[in-house]
Order: structure tokens, then C-alpha cells, then sequence
């Protein structure tokens, strides 16, 4: 396959022809350095005065973030994945957000009612 060649002669002389902003000069801050300086020196002796112990090796637990999504109610959960329409989704959707309840929670009541 040839390489097509770009013809960008017109660009770069359209860009030669303009002249390019005045440079903004920035805003200098007015730190006093040496209030500065003492302050992070003050930090810093802070840290050395009171040396803080290591903390003990934790043990790897679930978060209970991740505990609560895993069980509901002290049942096991499983994941399923369903493929829909995408119209019976936008109306899945719609329903749960008219009637302030999650796809999921609505999902499963009507799965426990059907399955009675």
C-alpha cells in the first residue's frame, strides 16, 4: 500500500501569515519564605518528637461494603447476567427510576412472587 502524501504547504504558510498572542506574564506570589520555612520545620519536629509506632499487621478481612453485597438477609448470593431487549431494558429502567426502587431489587421481588 502507497503512502498518500499530505499536501500541508497552504497550512504552514497560513500559520507564518498570522502573528501568535502577546505572552500573558504570570502572578508572581508574595510568600515570605521564611515564615514558611519555620512552619514546615515546626511540622517536621512535631513528627520527631512523637514518633508513632508502627501499627501491628492486620489480618485481610472483606470490607463490609463487600459483605453486605455478598450476602442479603444471611443468604448467599449468586450472580446471573441476563441479556434483554434494549427496549424492555429503557422500560426497566424508567419503571425503577418512576417508582424509586433498584433493577436488581425489583428483579428479585418479581422473581420471588413468580416462583412461589
Amino acid at each position: 500500500m502507497a503512502k498518500k502524501r499530505l499536501n500541508l504547504r497552504s497550512t504552514m504558510n497560513k500559520n507564518q501569515e498570522t502573528e501568535l498572542p502577546k505572552k500573558v506574564e504570570l502572578r508572581k506570589s508574595t510568600k515570605n519564605l521564611e515564615e514558611v520555612k519555620e512552619k514546615v520545620e515546626a511540622i517536621h519536629k512535631e513528627e520527631v518528637a512523637a514518633p508513632q509506632a508502627p501499627e501491628p499487621a492486620k489480618k485481610k478481612t472483606r470490607s463490609p461494603r463487600k459483605a453486605s453485597k455478598l450476602t442479603t438477609d444471611k443468604e448467599e448470593i449468586v450472580r446471573i447476567t441476563i441479556d434483554l431487549p434494549k427496549d424492555l431494558h429503557k422500560k426497566l429502567k424508567i419503571y425503577a427510576v418512576m417508582n424509586e426502587v433498584t433493577i436488581r431489587n425489583h428483579v428479585v421481588s418479581l422473581l420471588r412472587k413468580n416462583l412461589k
